[in-house]
């Protein structure tokens, strides 16, 4: 019935038009928590390119992406987690997000990380938290869940056992033997039809496709730069996911998203991504990442972007609430013997120059406050330069019990939505904007 009911209202939605460039100009393009968030296909079976006189509603221009990443919750919950209420009392992630206003969850797939990790080994980092995570078979729990919370979700294609980020990009496993080039374009494209295939089958289509993740440095190149076959392999995905559901919107997502060279990335003229089939632009921007640009240069790519006809959302960003921690897994940020005390703080001190940043000393508070603070200038940020909205990432990822890995305990649970206890932060209030 879920699937149904979003194909029903797609088509109810198209009944309705209003210019894409004027959707931009009154925010975006976006939708509102009533709709699918899918409204660039025609029905044509994929033959629409964004941009092109396709047109929204009024209802879908007058909201905002309110999201998290919520990838690791079946893991976190599976090892000891547990989400609460304010009140202290044990309840289901989705729901308790979905009662501060977010409207949106994201979940990354891998192609089998049981290899990675297996191959890999407990030395490995990387290879602690994949046993079990970001399968299949775990984004289809999750979106379950999702939905039944009232929640769109957006399902993000790795096109890797493991992590992938700028300098890497590790081919499948089971990839291992297909060539660059073409041969590995129709593999992206058949893998990206065979996973929508089988969602679709289970009842579920997600909202957004993502294809690739952080894709800077190119995608399926391992540890190297090289994005000689990119254009290619976007493509590839990209017309794989209209060609199943021209409904479906779908995203192309790099990292530091307030560098201003990225400008270039999608500019067909020189040589960059703009011919892809593709809806969206999603951009990380972490604020302690000196190359990830300051919070105003931020702004004024979505700005750029949102311009050229795309729609664009920060698709992860984060900030910490506290310099503590609870387990024994040193943070990405804060006090542990990988970060002195406040060192990131200061590296993000000139990124986040923004009226209203709840500042401790002159360097950004790491507290509940500056949690909250921050998001709501990423926020702001996004929503008056024409950004369709943001995603948090890492909200989910609290601490849980583990002493000793197997498996690892959290590196971000003093960035996450939820404090020691498992209650909502403060940060969470940002979302009901």
């Amino acid at each position: 019935m879920a699937f149904y009911g979003k194909t029903l209202r797609r088509l109810l939605r198209l009944s309705v038009s209003v210019l894409f460039l004027a959707a931009c100009s009154a925010g975006g393009g976006t939708v509102t928590d009533s709709g699918t968030g899918a409204g660039n296909g025609t029905g044509t079976g994929g033959g629409v390119r964004p941009g092109d006189g396709v047109s929204y509603t009024q209802e879908e221009m007058s909201a905002r992406i309110r999201g998290v990443d919520a990838s690791m919750v079946q893991f976190t919950e599976k090892h000891g987690g547990i989400y609460k209420y304010a009140d202290g009392t044990p309840g289901d992630f989705f729901r308790i997000c979905k009662a501060y206003g977010v409207n949106w969850a994201r979940f990354r797939l891998w192609v089998d990380p049981h290899t990675f990790a297996a191959a890999e080994g407990p030395a490995n980092n990387y290879a602690r938290y994949p046993q079990g995570l970001c399968d299949l078979e775990t984004v289809q729990a999750l979106a379950r869940r999702a939905e039944a919370a009232g929640l769109r979700w957006l399902l993000d294609f790795h096109y890797s056992d493991t992590w992938t980020h700028p300098g890497q990009q590790i081919v499948p496993a089971s990839w291992s033997g297909i060539a660059a080039g073409e041969p590995m374009a129709e593999k992206i494209a058949s893998y990206t039809t065979e996973v929508l295939q089988e969602l679709k089958s289970a009842g579920l289509v997600p909202d957004m496709v993502q294809v690739g993740n952080e894709v800077n440095s190119g995608m399926c190149v391992g540890t190297t730069s090289d994005r000689t076959n990119l254009q290619m392999y976007l493509e590839a995905g990209c017309r794989a996911v209209k060609e199943f559901d021209s409904g479906i919107r779908v995203m192309i997502h790099i990292a530091r998203g307030g560098d201003a060279s990225l400008q270039n990335f999608f500019s067909a003229g020189s040589g960059g991504y703009g011919n892809s089939w593709y809806d969206v632009i999603g951009l990380s921007w972490y604020p302690w990442y000196t190359d990830h640009g300051t919070i105003r240069e931020l702004g004024e790519n979505i700005r750029y972007f949102a311009a050229s006809g795309k729609e664009v959302v920060v698709a992860e960003t984060s900030w910490p609430w506290t310099n503590g921690w609870k387990d024994w897994t040193d943070n990405v940020c804060g006090a542990s013997p990988a970060d002195a005390a406040g060192a990131y703080q200061q590296d993000a001190a000139d990124n986040l120059q923004y009226p209203g940043i709840v500042m401790d000393g002159g360097i950004p508070a790491a507290s509940p406050a500056g949690q909250r603070s921050v998001v709501e200038a990423v926020m702001e940020v996004t929503r008056v330069n024409g950004g369709w909205g943001v995603f948090y990432w890492g909200g989910e990822w609290i601490a849980y019990g583990a002493a000793t890995p197997p498996p690892d305990g959290s590196t971000w649970e003093n960035q996450a939505l939820f404090d020691f206890d498992g209650r909502p932060l403060d940060v969470l209030n940002a979302f009901s904007r």
